[in-house]
């Protein structure tokens, strides 16, 4: 009878040390999945979203709810569907996180955000009049983690010059070139407007 009581003591006092363990190391975890800095929702923003493509045209990109200390890769997509990692162009002057080709990476602050401006510059000679996107992925280019649409619009006539042989639209003479992206009408002025 004695035996059975020291066993039944045993396992008793065995169960409480495995349920005090197993309270500990849940509460542990928890803790210390508390304290790991997480993404809250993140987002891209972009001004202005309607803008003249021309290469004087500046853009500033706001990014929140990123992990502070995270490095971005942020990604401008035009009309064709090309895109260009644009990172290095948002930010200026050197740092200890510079890469191999002198770029600084877009990293958020401590409060997870990330705002630079980016100069249009050389992409406007490839770009063409519509719809373009801002996409803000991780550092390695595996996870799509928030985009914003951006419109360009081209009130002189430059990027539709490839489209057809002569150098400008003429509406008169050529009646069939292609004409300015109807959503621009309102926000510039088109000379050549039909």
């Amino acid at each position: 009878m004695r035996n059975t009581r020291i066993a039944g003591l045993v396992m008793a006092v065995s169960a409480l040390v495995v349920a005090l363990t197993i309270g500990v190391v849940s509460f542990m975890g928890s803790a210390s999945a508390q304290e790991e800095p997480q993404r809250r929702a993140p987002s891209v923003a972009v001004f202005p979203n309607v803008a003249e493509l021309d290469r004087k045209t500046n853009l500033v990109i706001f990014a929140t709810g990123y992990v502070p200390g995270e490095e971005i890769t942020i990604l401008l997509e035009d009309a064709r569907g090309t895109t260009s990692d644009i990172s290095g162009w948002l930010t200026e002057g050197e740092g200890e996180f510079e890469d191999e080709q002198g770029n600084v990476p877009a990293i958020a602050n401590a409060a997870g955000s990330f705002a630079g401006r980016f100069p249009m510059g050389r992409f406007e000679r490839n770009g063409a009049e519509g719809a373009w996107g801002i996409i803000v992925m991780n550092a390695d280019y595996s996870e799509v983690l928030a985009t914003t649409p951006l419109i360009f619009c081209d009130p002189n006539g430059r990027s539709r010059v490839g489209l057809y042989k002569r150098k400008a639209p003429n509406y008169e003479k050529n009646p069939d070139d292609p004409r300015p992206a109807n959503f621009c009408a309102p926000f510039f002025e088109y000379p050549e407007r039909p």
